[in-house]
Formats: structure tokens, C-alpha cells, sequence
């Protein structure tokens, strides 16, 4: 088996024993997650021709570096002679402390969030914008050679994964300042200062958390970016920190605007902050709401001095002012930023949202990259007309010219993707990968979203609100209630015992942990199970779908996605072994699916072994048997399964 993990995979053990032996002694699997069969297994009847079962359920921990770990249910299959097992395609994906451990043996897909100065490297003496193409690099840098080396160091208490800390001391006493920077190329700042003829525009977006304070003005204070033009007034900071915390953008001899409140409490803050050269309109916008705006030195012409990440630079013999505090997921742009665009940048990263494949929509290139295996296939549908996919370096590029269009990215650089001319909109594309086995496929659903089109709620209970475009909607904890209205909406119940209706589109809705009540609406929509959402044999979460439409999913019915729930399922044959995993039972007007995520139906169905039931109300499943409407679910493409 394999898993992958951004800590580091360090080993692997069978769950019941905590060592690299089965429970029945019969296999092994080694630090690189290679199963063998044992002495003792190829003496026993597991490798005789059908004296005992050829397969059988086994639970693999997975531990990484940073000592988290999961565990998988794997069903191994054994050929008739005496050799190793063949372990069947499985796939089960975790989230711990910020950490996704992937176990994989089929055709896996997961989307990645291509932010811009994330600071995730870890170690190194560099740090990488992979964002645009070429990358940008900076370089951490002490400010003050020959004494203590002050050089920003990587943190792995960042806002999202890990963060860069500054570790400036500042002063009003130039000689007792120090401090050092993330150094950044001019072509990378340059932005910052305009066209230097008196024109252009920018914006800088970053995540911060400090408890410093800075001095009475801009150019005498540390800033996230700044210069000061000693002697002189051709100088700017953004970012900088004033006497009481606030943070704030100044030019010249002049205060600027700053945040309403200080941000130097020692919790993290979004900050944004645009300036137009030309008009002098600059605006200063923390945790996503508008803090201050107004005019200030329209048309004036900076030069770029700036050093980079984390310092005020003086151009003269005065000490430059370093910043105290960490940085995560920094942005720098060309163009001054809407209150849609920066709404939709907070929403996405206060949440992490970027882990549930949500990116936000901030009027340029949209970046993600596809990472899986065994698939040698791979499309898109959902992007609207005009909208246009590439792939960087690969040198691809595509336009959506009909509703409905199917993309094909088979081929392409999926490092490297984009989407771009989406304007104001927001999307859901469902990305589908096949793989090379017959009937194995995986799809995975990105959102696309703006200000007006992300909702999140609370861990009380909510009311959520939907638009008539493709929404992203969280309930989070509480009885939440959801309407998502029109568009191609994904949304997330959370825990509690929520009603959720989708509306109109094609929507994938995520009823989450405890007993919900799902409504599709119109559309060909997709409800999603994870194994999260699942309770136990004793207390089974229950859940109800008012209006499952029974028609192909092709021609505009509704699926169940199981594939996160099940763990071992197996079907590259008809149903293979979904029958240990799933029972249908048909009432006068319903039927209820019981469910055993661990396959405990292996010897029949027995209720007591339940952990999820779904009841599909008015609706009875065409079949005579459970092997019957698993085949008939499948040929029609209701049922995503591994």
C-alpha cells in the first residue's frame, strides 16, 4: 500500500497488534508499506485453492513525521499459489492538525490550492511564490552583519501550515534597532511603487500576527514592505505598525490611513490594503471588513528601494526598522483589489477553505494543481462560456465555447493549472479522472467563489442564504438550516442535525456528522458521505433525502457519493464486495440504505452492525436483491464507490 503525506510518511503497522505483523501472523508490511505473506501464511489454508477465503479485512496504521497518524481498513487478496498478496484498490484520505495522510492503491485525485508566498518550505535558506510563471524567490536575510543573526526563520504556527517569524527589534534609537528580512528581486516589488512615473496601482494581502508597536509615522516605523527616503519624501510602507498596534499605509510625511483597531493582540489578522498612483485612492481593509479609505499624494513618483518581506529599508545611514511577528500567505498584486475580490480572499483563508478545494476568485488566473495516481484520463465540466484553462509552462490552453462543455486536461501540466476570464462569476467544476482499470474513475468538485458567493457559519445555529450563482456553503456546527437558492452550489452541513436544500443546478451536498435532512431540488446533484460522518453500531447516523431522483445520472438524476465512508470496498467486477458494505430495504413508499463502512455484512446483513443509514424517501430502488440494485445503481452511475 502507499500513503503520502506532507510531514513525511515514517512507517506503517497492523492496527490490531501495533506491529508489522497481522494479528494472524499471516502477513507483514515493512517501513515502505510493501505487504509480504509470512511463513505461516503460506503454510496455512489463506493460500490454499478455496480451502479458506481468498481475502480478507485488515486495519493499517499510517504514522508521519510529525507523530500523527490513521488508520485504513485494506482487503487483501491472495492468489492461488504461494506468493505475495495482492492488496485491492483502496483509497482513504485524512485531515490532522493541518496534515492530509493519503492511502492509495487506485485511481486517487485530490485539488490543491496554489497560493502565492505561503512560507510552507519549512527550512532552507529561501522561500518560493510558485503562484506565477516563473516562480519568484526570496531569500531570508539578516539585516545587521557581525552580531546576533536575525534572520526571519521558518514557523510551523502559521495562520495556514507554516508562516514566516520576523524577529526585529525596534527603537527610536537607530543604533539599537536589528532585525532581519525575507529579500525580495525589485521585479518582484516593483509593483509596490507604482509605474514610477506617477501611475499604476497595487494591492498587498497578507496574513499577520504580532504584539509590536512601531513609532508615531510610516517611515519611522517597521512595516510588512517599506522604505524611507532619508532627508526626503519619495517613500512608502505598507503594512506599517504605529505607537498603539494599528497597522497601516503611509506615503511620504504623511499618517496614511490606518486599521480602526490595533492588530498587535497576538491573534492572527487578514489585512489588505490597495493604493490607485495616479488618483491617490487608497483603502485599508482587516479580517474582511473596510477599515479606513480615503486620498492621499495623487500622482506621486517613487522609486523602488524596497528590500523585501519585514523591513522599513532607510536609504541612508540610519538603521532600517524590522518587523516583529509572523507572515503567512502573502500577496502582492498590480492592481488594486475590489471589496468582492478581498472579500472572497478572507473568507476562503479565515476558514481554510483551500483544503475543501475552495479558491477564491481575485480577478486573475485561478491556480490549482491535480495530484493522484493511476489515472490516465482526466476532464472538467462546470467552468462557464469564456472561460479559459492553461497549464503554465505546458503551453496548453482552452475556452469554454458551450454550456456544458467538457474540457480535457489528459496530457496537460496538472502542476501548473489555471482558470482565468471568469470575471465576476463564480463556478463548481467537477473534475473526473479514469483510470486504467475498467469502470475506475474518481471526480473531485472545486468552487470558485467571490465575496457574495462563500457562506460560512457558526458553531451556534445558523440560517444560511444561497445566491443565484455557484455558492460555497459551510454551516459548521449547530442545527443549521441552508438554502442554497440557484447555481451549482457544494455545501456542508457540518456537525449537527441540519436541513439543507439545494435548490436548482447541479449541486454535491455534504450533510456531515449527525442526523440531516438533504433536498437536491432540480439538477443531477450528488450526496456525499465521509467517513467522519458516520456514528456508531450502536447510535448509526441517520439521514433522510427527500427527493432522490432515480434517473441516470447522466440524464439528470442523483448519485450517492460513498467512496470517503466505505473503507475496502472493492467493485472492478460488477458489485465485487459492496454487498459486505451496503443493504437495501424497501418499504410501502421508501427504501432505506443500512449501511457498515467497515463491511461487517460479510456474513449477512445483520442491523446491529449499522453506523450510517440513509433513507430515500418515496423512492423504491429498481432490484430484487442488494447485488440487484447495487448493479443497477452503478451501470446508471448513482453510486461513486472505490
Amino acid at each position: 500500500m502507499m500513503a503520502s503525506d506532507a510531514k513525511g510518511v515514517t512507517g506503517y503497522k497492523f492496527t490490531v497488534t501495533g506491529t508489522n505483523t497481522s494479528a494472524d501472523g499471516y502477513y507483514q508490511i515493512d517501513s515502505t508499506g510493501a505487504i509480504t505473506l509470512t511463513a505461516a501464511g503460506a503454510a496455512s489454508a489463506v493460500n490454499d485453492f478455496e480451502q479458506g477465503p481468498n481475502t480478507g479485512n485488515y486495519s493499517v496504521t499510517v504514522f508521519d513525521a510529525a507523530g500523527n497518524s490513521t488508520a485504513a481498513i485494506i482487503t487483501l487478496k491472495e492468489s492461488n499459489v504461494n506468493e505475495a498478496p495482492v492488496a485491492v484498490d483502496d483509497r482513504y484520505t485524512m485531515s490532522e492538525d493541518g496534515s492530509a495522510i493519503t492511502l492509495s492503491g487506485d485511481s486517487d485525485l485530490s485539488v490543491q490550492d496554489v497560493q502565492h508566498w505561503t512560507f510552507n518550505e519549512g527550512t532552507g535558506a529561501t522561500t518560493t511564490n510558485s503562484y506565477p510563471t516563473p516562480d519568484q524567490v526570496g531569500t531570508r536575510t539578516d539585516g545587521i552583519a557581525g552580531g546576533t543573526d536575525k534572520s526571519p526563520t521558518f514557523t510551523a504556527s502559521g495562520h495556514e501550515g507554516a508562516g514566516m517569524q520576523f524577529n526585529g527589534v525596534w527603537s527610536g534609537t537607530s543604533s539599537a534597532r536589528d532585525g532581519g528580512y525575507v529579500a525580495l528581486p525589485t521585479s518582484v516589488t516593483d509593483p509596490l511603487r507604482g509605474d514610477g512615473a506617477g501611475g499604476g496601482s497595487a494591492s498587498l494581502v497578507f496574513w499577520i500576527k504580532t504584539t509590536q508597536t512601531g513609532g508615531t509615522i510610516g517611515w519611522d516605523s517597521p512595516s510588512v514592505i517599506g522604505m524611507e527616503n532619508n532627508g526626503g519624501t519619495t517613500d512608502i510602507q505598507w503594512g506599517w505598525l504605529d505607537s498603539a498596534g494599528r497597522i497601516g499605509f503611509g506615503m511620504a510625511d504623511t499618517l496614511g490611513f490606518q486599521s480602526t483597531k490595533p492588530v498587535n493582540d497576538g491573534a492572527w489578522h487578514h489585512v489588505a490594503m490597495s493604493h490607485n498612483f495616479t488618483t491617490g485612492a487608497t483603502e485599508v481593509w482587516v479580517d474582511g471588513v473596510l477599515n479606513s479609505s480615503g486620498n492621499i499624494l495623487p500622482g506621486a513618483i517613487m522609486p523602488n528601494k524596497f528590500l523585501g518581506f519585514g523591513v522599513t529599508a532607510d536609504d541612508g545611514a540610519a538603521t532600517d526598522r524590522y518587523l516583529n511577528g509572523t507572515l503567512d500567505d502573502a500577496r502582492i498584486y498590480g492592481k488594486v483589489l475590489t471589496a468582492s475580490q478581498i472579500q472572497a480572499i478572507y473568507a476562503v483563508e479565515s476558514n481554510n477553505l483551500g483544503a475543501n478545494a475552495v479558491l477564491d476568485n481575485d480577478g486573475g488566473a485561478v491556480r490549482f494543481a491535480l495530484v493522484g495516481n493511476d489515472y490516465n484520463h482526466v476532464e472538467v465540466t462546470g467552468a462557464p462560456v469564456g472561460a479559459t484553462f492553461s497549464d503554465g509552462v505546458g503551453g496548453h490552453s482552452i475556452t469554454v465555447a458551450t454550456v456544458g462543455q467538457v474540457v480535457d486536461l489528459t496530457g496537460w501540466t496538472q502542476s501548473e493549472l489555471a482558470i482565468s476570464n471568469l470575471g465576476s462569476n463564480s463556478t463548481l467544476l467537477a473534475i473526473n479522472a479514469t483510470g486504467t482499470t475498467a469502470g475506475d474513475s474518481v471526480t473531485q468538485f472545486v468552487n470558485v467563489v467571490t465575496g457574495s458567493t462563500v457562506f460560512n457559519g457558526t458553531s451556534g445555529i445558523d440560517t444560511l442564504t444561497g445566491t443565484a450563482g455557484s455558492d460555497f456553503l459551510a454551516g459548521m456546527n449547530g442545527n443549521d438550516t441552508i438554502n442554497a437558492a440557484g447555481g451549482d452550489d457544494r455545501i456542508f452541513g457540518g456537525a449537527g442535525n441540519d436541513s439543507i436544500n439545494a435548490g436548482t443546478g447541479n449541486d454535491v451536498l455534504i450533510g456531515g456528522a449527525g442526523n440531516d435532512t438533504l433536498t437536491g431540488g432540480t439538477g443531477a446533484d450528488t450526496f456525499s458521505w465521509s467517513l467522519a460522518d458516520r456514528g456508531t453500531t450502536v447510535v448509526p447516523a441517520t439521514d433522510r433525502i427527500t427527493d432522490f431522483d432515480t434517473a441516470a445520472f447522466n440524464a439528470g438524476g442523483d448519485r450517492l457519493d460513498l467512496r470517503d465512508l466505505l473503507q475496502g470496498e472493492s467493485h472492478a467486477a460488477g458489485a465485487g464486495n459492496l454487498g459486505n458494505y451496503l443493504h437495501f430495504e424497501k418499504g410501502a413508499t421508501d427504501t432505506v440504505v443500512h449501511i457498515s463502512s467497515t463491511g461487517a455484512f460479510a456474513t449477512g446483513f445483520v442491523a446491529s452492525k449499522d453506523d450510517q443509514v440513509i433513507t430515500l424517501s418515496n423512492v423504491l430502488l429498481a432490484g430484487a436483491d442488494d447485488a440487484a440494485i447495487i448493479n443497477d445503481l452503478l451501470t446508471k452511475g448513482k453510486l461513486i464507490v472505490d
